[in-house]
């Protein structure tokens, strides 16, 4: 029954994130569909806490967890590169926050 319910919520996830993820590519500019590598990285963050949420909190497995990790990682400092261009304060602490905040659960729970 666990396993079932896991499976269910996985599927949520997946298919809201999903329906975030084309509503967002229908903003895309023309600027961004020339770089497509940016938009990956762009991307990777958001990729990084779906399997995140799928891989370590609802199955368990550590080997997701820390693919997951890397690519938020990456997509945390890219955010933090094109933030840093931004001279916005506020954003380079939200995304340094969120970095620490999601390694501090990582390795207080699972290492």
């Amino acid at each position: 029954m666990k396993l079932i319910v896991q499976i269910i919520f996985t599927g949520f996830l997946i298919i809201g994130s999903l329906i975030a993820l084309i509503k967002d590519f229908k903003k895309i500019t023309d600027e961004q569909k020339k770089q497509p590598i940016m938009l990956i990285f762009e991307l990777f963050s958001v990729m990084g806490l779906i399997l995140f949420i799928i891989g370590v909190v609802i199955f368990d497995n550590l080997l997701l967890g820390n693919i997951a990790i890397i690519l938020v990682i990456i997509g945390i400092v890219f955010d933090s590169i094109k933030y840093w261009k931004s001279n916005s304060n506020l954003r380079k602490i939200r995304a340094l926050g969120l970095a620490l905040f999601i390694l501090f659960f990582y390795f207080f729970f699972y290492h």
